[in-house]
């Protein structure tokens, strides 16, 4: 009878989410003791021989932590005196008499601008007593610098932040100069006895704001000297909106709130997929009792942001209108909406599909070495294209080619990883000077500029990442997860006790954006030219902490890819159509700068290639592109008019065709497919396979929906007509269930991909006989289909004889068709069979054989097969795949194993797929340590009748997947391994559908629940 010894609850177990392991970080000084403590990894202290970056750094001894290069202040460090900056509202630069200042008006035109030069700047703040030796970076927080300019004992010290109207001066046996070159200034507001005055200089107004006590001498020349009061040492001015009284008044209550620190806080809330942004600003009050300040916020804050409340006040720049608030601080939230490790898997099924981009597989797994570059630009490159292929070659069944090129990634990810002394490539080196790590061999001034390190490292960190997802032993920090950090770190540091790097080296908080050169040594500012390789890096943080449970990685991520997105629909894409001046003709510009855009690149003037170095690459987290599908369109309009013009050629060109063709797909999938030219150019980073599968499954899911929302990282939502697909990838070890904002539940399996349609509906929870009520007899093995003597066989198929290593290392069958694994531990004994054990590792355990043909012609499938101790067919299933539906059959159904080997044959027909059409055959093991040898797999046809198959033999207990009596938590993993497959799928067990609807789903984890820990007993 059956014993109901316990009874729990399991759904629990199967709702919750792991609870994810922060990372704590340490406090890290600029000294190089860590460097021995780097797991399996090490870097060099030496550069190599093509030239490290200038000794000399403008700072002064105050200041703290690494340099902040590759921001808008950069240029001071690099220079005695720096170019312009560009934190708007205002601009300013270092000369050798002072700080310049000036709001220089839009120049309009095809590259509209805002750059400023000695001609059209404002004036200049002076030190009195005192020509300044140099310009020198004294302290610098997230969006403001402190910037000393000193002779000897005289000090003229100014701030300057970003987003803010206001510059601050403290002097040192000095008094503030204001010259006014270009024109007079016109006071019209307050006279010489005024400790305040308001100016007009260039169609610009500024309040110049003294301490109580001061006065002005020079009014009416283009000199002003502010007489300080003895024991006030200090000034301000601000650039004001408007030349009204009310206006200057308003502005002087906060003249004296001198900015001090800023900082920046982020939030990912899982749970609704927000990215919420807290911008906290700390001032010192200089007179009076005020502490707050105006604060000027770009169009990606103030643009559907119910946090704030803004002023009348605005300022109009380069970034579009500024709008201003006053306090300090202020938060902006915005909707994460999600990435995919890669595309999923909606087309294999269809043959045809899958035999082609087999095809296009193959062509990239022979052309090696995968990787054949050594600089950290183009090496990243070939990272990235293998991070597309592997999950492309998985898919489809060719685990061959996904190790393959896994493992050349991985050993040249290791290579780079580690140094040995004298070698000339493949190593970091670190700069305790600069604090910087620089990868060994450099390009594009990534060693003597510090350009572009996100851009370089955020492909190994991709690459890193997709190791991590398939095996996160490998990125664990004794092994090379300390390096993976220190890489990221290197452009990504979010820990401010980590002095070995700046915060945030390439991403700007304020701005939105990264910038990518190192000096920002240009009239016009830093600059950003591949928006979309920014977030390549930062999505490739995502990955990595998801693939390690690091929340902290994989959080920071979030938020500076969610924010970036922000930034680049405003001012690479003017997605609202409000940014760019209306002399602008374009819809989208390829370079960013401080003070101007420009609708080019740093080699070319290709349209192709001017419109794509923002798109490119095509990735998981690339869907962002489809914000708005109209735009899409509107965008490939105006390159394919630039094009005609630019090269007086049809719409067919060579230049990146495959990724304008990936860029088409998100909003017209088909279109995509017909405009690509599968025999035609491949982009560095892409292969025929990635674009292939990326437009064919787009054309099944249809465009991103950008809408919807889930609580988890990896998620997508397409639309295709009227019917929403939903996606998720789930990198845990535990079965999550991924809650959508529209109210859609999608359950998915550990270490897998899950996908359903709007139109799936969660099955009704059947409840099973309750254990105990009634005796059940103990089951009879069932009726053999097996014909009581062999038949008279007309036909033999061999699938596999398994009498070549060789074909099976190279994963073929006798067929020449793919064999995959998953699981278990195989070998050919003496090349006369295969020795499959299965220990319940990865329940379950099985391998494919591909068939690709029409068997409808044969009879029986032929199993030769001996078990080890006997009894082994209890754990065996049989399924067959027909490309869009799986028929699973119990080995027990038609035969006992014993030690000797025996011919099973099992009806073809019993299988009830399209037998014309079959795809792949799969046997499958479940359980602990079982071992069976399979001689040859083969299909005979017999010319007689086939007897009726049995009937299935019910389980020995209802629940009990694995048959060793007892409903327990082994056969919660089973289920698990399979959870949210339907009937159809490949990895759909028919013995784990416990109700029999199709589906195996929430109604089937409900009926285990039920007999949780039941057992039993023979008596």
């Amino acid at each position: 009878m059956y014993r109901n010894i316990r009874i729990i609850s399991l759904i629990t177990v199967f709702a919750m989410v792991t609870t994810w392991f922060t990372a704590s970080f340490p406090a890290y000084s600029a000294d190089n003791n860590w460097v021995n403590d780097l797991g399996a990894g090490s870097v060099s202290t030496v550069p190599g021989s093509e030239g490290d970056v200038q000794a000399t750094i403008y700072k002064t001894s105050n200041y703290q932590g690494a340099v902040h290069t590759n921001n808008w202040s950069s240029s001071v460090y690099w220079k005695q005196f720096s170019d312009p900056m560009y934190p708007h509202p205002l601009a300013f630069s270092c000369e050798p008499t002072g700080i310049q200042i000036g709001n220089p008006a839009l120049a309009p035109g095809n590259e509209p601008n805002t750059t400023m030069t000695a001609a059209n700047s404002d004036f200049i703040v002076e030190p009195s007593t005192f020509t300044p030796q140099d310009a020198k970076a004294d302290k610098e927080t997230d969006w403001s610098i402190d910037i000393m300019m000193s002779s000897g004992s005289k000090q003229m010290k100014a701030t300057f932040t970003h987003g803010s109207p206001y510059a601050y001066f403290y002097f040192a046996d000095a008094k503030p100069r204001l010259v006014f070159k270009n024109i007079l200034p016109v006071v019209y507001i307050g006279n010489a006895s005024s400790n305040c005055l308001a100016v007009k200089i260039n169609n610009n107004y500024y309040g110049l704001f003294a301490p109580v006590g001061s006065n002005w001498t020079g009014i009416g020349t283009n000199t002003l000297n502010c007489n300080l009061p003895s024991g006030k040492n200090y000034f301000s001015i601000a650039l004001l909106p408007d030349n009204s009284e009310n206006t200057f008044n308003f502005y002087k209550q906060y003249a004296f709130a001198f900015i001090t620190d800023t900082k920046v806080d982020w939030k990912y809330n899982e749970s609704d997929s927000t990215v919420t942004t807290t911008f906290n600003i700390s001032t010192t009050t200089m007179e009076g009792t005020n502490k707050d300040t105006v604060i000027a916020l770009y169009p990606h804050q103030w643009r559907n942001n119910s946090n704030i409340s803004h002023l009348s006040y605005t300022y109009k720049t380069i970034r579009g209108t500024m709008k201003t608030i006053t306090g300090s601080k202020f938060t902006t939230q915005y909707k994460y909406n999600g990435i995919l490790p890669s595309l999923p898997d909606a087309i294999s099924s269809n043959a045809s599909i899958r035999s082609k981009l087999q095809g296009f597989v193959d062509q990239a797994e022979s052309k090696t070495p995968y990787i054949d570059s050594d600089d950290t630009y183009w090496a990243g490159k070939d990272f990235g294209r293998l991070g597309n292929l592997i999950p492309i070659a998985e898919q489809i069944g060719d685990t061959t080619a996904a190790q393959k090129f896994l493992n050349e990634m991985k050993s040249k990810l290791e290579n780079f990883f580690t140094y040995t002394p004298g070698e000339s490539k493949n190593y970091f080196y670190y700069n305790n000077n600069w604090g910087t790590l620089v990868g060994w061999l450099p390009s594009f001034g990534s060693n003597n500029e510090l350009n572009d390190h996100h851009f370089h490292y955020g492909y190994f960190i991709n690459g890193a990442a997709q190791i991590a997802l398939r095996d996160p032993a490998w990125a664990s920090d004794n092994r090379w997860g300390k390096m993976i950090k220190l890489v990221i770190s290197d452009f990504a540091n979010g820990n401010r006790n980590d002095l070995r790097f700046p915060f945030l080296r390439n991403f700007d908080p304020y701005a939105g954006h990264s910038w990518a050169s190192g000096h920002a040594k240009f009239w016009d500012g830093n600059n950003q030219e591949s928006s979309s390789e920014a977030l390549n890096a930062y999505q490739s943080m995502i990955l990595l902490g998801e693939a390690i449970k690091d929340t902290y990685i994989r959080d920071l991520g979030v938020y500076l890819y969610t924010t970036e997105i922000q930034a680049v629909n405003n001012y690479w894409f003017n997605l609202y159509g409000d940014v760019f001046d209306k002399s602008c003709p374009y819809n989208t510009v390829g370079m960013v700068w401080g003070s101007k855009y420009t609708h080019g690149t740093w080699w070319t003037a290709d349209p192709i290639e001017i419109h794509g170095i923002n798109w490119m690459p095509i990735t998981g987290a690339s869907l962002y592109l489809a914000t708005d599908p109209s735009y899409i369109k509107r965008n490939l309009d105006e390159m394919w008019a630039e094009v005609n013009a630019y090269t007086g050629a049809d719409k067919n060109p060579a230049m990146w065709q495959d990724i304008v063709c990936e860029y088409m797909a998100l909003s017209d999938p088909a279109a995509a497919l017909n405009k690509w030219n599968e025999n035609g150019a491949v982009e560095d980073g892409e292969t025929r396979a990635h674009t292939f599968h990326w437009i064919r499954n787009l054309m099944e899911l249809g465009t991103p929906d950008l809408t919807i929302s889930a609580n988890t990282p990896f998620y997508a939502v397409f639309k295709k007509g009227t019917t929403r697909n939903y996606v998720a990838y789930n990198a845990s070890d535990i079965i999550k269930s991924v809650v959508f904002s529209d109210g859609k539940v999608l359950n998915v399996a550990p270490k897998s991909m899950g996908m359903s349609n709007d139109t799936s509906t969660d099955p009704t929870p059947v409840k099973p006989t309750p254990t105990g009520v009634q005796n059940t007899p103990t089951p009879t093995n069932a009726k053999s289909s097996t014909p009581t003597s062999t038949p008279s066989i007309t036909e033999t198929l061999v699938i596999d004889d398994f009498n070549s290593a060789a074909q099976w290392q190279a994963k073929k069958n006798d067929l020449n068709q793919n064999v995959n694994i998953q699981g278990g531990i195989y070998n050919l004994e003496g090349e006369k069979n295969l020795h499959f054990f299965y220990n319940g590792v990865t329940n379950p355990e099985y391998f494919d054989t591909y068939l690709n043909k029409d068997i409808s012609a044969f009879d029986y499938l032929a199993l030769t097969i001996r078990g080890a101790l006997g009894g082994e067919e209890s754990t065996i299933g049989i399924s067959l795949n027909d490309g869009s539906k799986t028929g699973t059959l119990k080995l027990r159904t038609y035969g006992n194993l014993t030690d000797s080997y025996k011919e099973i044959l099992i009806p073809l027909s019993d299988f009830n797929i399209n037998l014309s059409k079959a795809t792949f055959l799969r046997i499958a093991g479940t359980g602990t340590a079982q071992t069976v040898k399979i001689d040859d797999i083969k299909l005979i046809k017999t010319g007689e009748t086939i007897p009726p198959s049995p009937t299935k033999t019910p389980a020995i207990l209802y629940g009990d997947l694995n048959e060793d009596l007892s409903v327990n938590m082994a056969d919660v993993i089973i289920l698990a391994k399979t959870f949210n497959c339907v009937k159809g799928d490949r990895k759909y067990i028919e013995a784990n559908d416990l109700n029999t609807d199709g589906s195996i789903n929430m109604a089937d984890v409900v009926i285990i629940a039920k007999v949780f820990n039941t057992v039993k007993h023979m008596e």
